[in-house]
């Protein structure tokens, strides 16, 4: 899980599989529409074939501040030795990579500099024993942002998967917690001569109505 622009010492070793990091900022202005940032891609496609995300569907996650990346061909790099590729997943579908300044605090897409999305933000390589999962983002696997959505069940299939334990990959239903109940202190006091004084207050009107109505009977 890469973040920020600054060289982490393993391009070397992700180029050798065919896998560079892009230059720029993924702008997804969908993510807006759903209380996210236009920084923060939205994704809801995955890869059907592959174990980490097969189980998917369309669930949504989130990758604040998300790198791009793309998977090119690479030579064999062995005598029977079997490689898989995947695009485990790309976002942005209605944005782009950005690779202009954004201190303006407005960006728009521009044809002939930016990259129309959707852009690629996850592989996984599979050779021999080898497993990798790159993902151009490490936040969205951050206590603020694990909870959301679809983020925690990509974090912990991908984990799964790179421990060989394809058996335990399973997206769980949402718990239902509780929100608790926000209420003034006014609004507390209301409530609470309700139930003291408005409560008992109706019941004895209810009684005296029925005892009215049998009397005249």
């Amino acid at each position: 899980m890469v973040d920020g622009t600054e060289p982490t010492g393993l391009e070397p070793l992700l180029k050798e599989h065919g896998i560079t990091f892009l230059d720029g900022v993924v702008i997804d202005p969908v993510s807006r529409l759903l209380g996210g940032g236009v920084t923060s891609p939205l994704v809801s496609q995955y890869d059907k074939d592959h174990p980490i995300t097969s189980r998917m569907g369309s669930t949504a996650s989130f990758f604040p501040d998300a790198r791009a990346m793309k998977l090119e061909q690479v030579e064999h790099r062995g005598h029977g030795k079997r490689q898989m590729r995947s695009v485990l997943f790309k976002g942005a579908t209605q944005g782009w990579l950005e690779t202009g300044a954004l201190d303006q605090g407005q960006v728009e897409f521009t044809p002939d500099k930016d990259m129309k999305g959707p852009v690629t933000l996850g592989v996984a390589i599979h050779e021999e024993k080898q497993r990798l999962v790159v993902i151009g983002d490490a936040d969205f696997a951050a206590n603020a942002y694990v909870n959301a959505v679809g983020n925690s069940d990509l974090f912990l299939n991908a984990v799964r998967w790179l421990a060989e334990d394809e058996n335990f990959i399973a997206i769980k239903p949402k718990q239902v917690t509780d929100a608790g109940l926000v209420i003034t202190p006014t609004g507390g006091m209301l409530l609470s001569w309700g139930l003291m004084l408005f409560g008992p207050l109706l019941l004895a009107g209810i009684g005296i109505m029925i005892w009215m109505r049998r009397k005249r009977l």
